[in-house]
């Protein structure tokens, strides 16, 4: 049973989705420091630093916003220029449309892209590509083929979209109204530029919590504020949702209450987890990367050494998937499972690991195996983890 719980308490909003009784992801917005991901703004160009070939942008938050030199260049320039000077596209000064891509964080402002995205439910619009990208997840042939000849006839100026999931089983003129719902916001964000005041907010993306009741088969909804729970019905009209019967609103909920999540909230927060085999995993989270051991500790296993090594790797495996998801760790990560000889062996646990972090919604690359035997990858980095929302409550 998938479900989510929203609890609102002394101005701060805890968001919990829930999939099989496992504590998946796990959103803390609070009063002060509200997540800007996906906003767009009129900004101005404060300042451009020909050193760093990057620029910072008043976009009226607390913190100037970064603007990077791949992330300046205009759509219409995006495949002819992969080098030189950010002042070649901006002066100082201008008024420019940048959508916010990742939080600010530390001393650090948000960063910023002028390449615009709009979600939908079923599909991303992305006009600075005129490509019709379909989901990895959608495995079947002619289903990816059947919805890259649908983009293609229906994509107007060029501005790709990227398929998502979602779109799998839809009919055809949905993903035709979503696509022209969203060009049509795109165009009238283009307008927006003409006008006055700057810095300006002038498109608020969804919440944690909206996404997630938008794009995810939902069981239940469990939320104890009024006021969110109105928000939610709202939600329902806008996107003709069916959600009305799974919402309960109970002004008494509280995760504090629930002993098995916050267990597992707590389990997020731990440098070392336990595994039920009696192994553990060990997370250090640096600014550059974060680094996961596994360890055997007390598990000896039943038969031979190769066998209790592969077993132990293959629980840690999807462990660490779930640690991953649910601390929402971004950039580097360096997995160092326990050496293995064989080879059969170790495409084995990298087909493991790869079935576990497909589940997760955030793009994230595995690189391979290093000659140390070290896993790489990369997970799309975006806002702090659940670590550094803990340590700035």
């Amino acid at each position: 049973m998938d479900y989510i719980f929203i609890e609102k308490s002394k101005g701060d909003i805890k968001v919990g989705y829930v999939k099989d009784e496992n504590l998946t992801e796990f959103y803390l917005e609070k009063e002060r420091t509200k997540s800007l991901i996906g906003n767009v703004y009129r900004g101005r160009v404060l300042d451009i630093i020909e050193g760093m070939n990057s620029a910072f942008i008043d976009i009226g938050e607390e913190k100037n916003a970064y603007l990077s030199f791949s992330d300046s260049i205009p759509i219409g320039e995006i495949y002819n220029r992969r080098t030189g000077k950010i002042s070649d596209f901006l002066k100082q000064g201008s008024d420019i449309l940048v959508q916010v891509t990742r939080d600010s964080y530390d001393e650090k402002g948000a960063k910023v892209t002028r390449h615009i995205e709009l979600p939908g439910k079923h599909i991303i619009f992305n006009p600075k590509s005129n490509r019709i990208n379909v989901s990895r997840r959608i495995k079947n042939k002619a289903k990816r083929n059947r919805l890259e000849e649908l983009g293609k006839k229906i994509i107007i100026d060029d501005y790709g979209m990227i398929i998502r999931t979602a779109a799998e089983e839809v009919e055809e003129w949905i993903i035709e109204e979503e696509y022209n719902n969203l060009y049509n916001i795109y165009e009238k964000l283009k307008r927006e530029l003409n006008f006055i005041p700057c810095p300006k907010l002038i498109y608020r993306d969804l919440k944690d919590w909206e996404e997630i009741i938008r794009d995810r088969k939902l069981n239940r909804i469990i939320v104890n504020d009024r006021k969110i729970y109105e928000n939610i019905l709202e939600i329902e009209d806008q996107y003709e949702l069916e959600i009305k019967d799974k919402i309960q609103f109970n002004k008494e909920f509280s995760l504090d209450y629930n002993l098995n999540l916050s267990k597992q909230l707590k389990r997020g927060l731990s440098r070392e987890v336990y595994l039920k085999s009696g192994a553990s995993i060990v997370i250090d989270e640096v600014e550059a990367l974060t680094v996961i051991d596994v360890n055997t500790k007390s598990y000896t296993g039943k038969s031979n050494l190769e066998k209790t090594i592969l077993e132990t790797n293959i629980e840690a495996a999807k462990e660490i998937s779930k640690q991953i998801r649910l601390r929402n760790i971004g950039g580097i990560i360096i997995i160092d499972f326990i050496r293995m000889a064989n080879e059969n062996d170790i495409e084995k646990l990298i087909n493991k690991f790869k079935d576990h972090i497909e589940e997760d919604p955030i793009q994230t690359d595995i690189a391979g195996m290093t000659r140390l035997g070290l896993l790489e990858l990369t997970r799309k980095k975006t806002r702090p983890t659940l670590g550094e929302i803990f340590d700035k409550s």
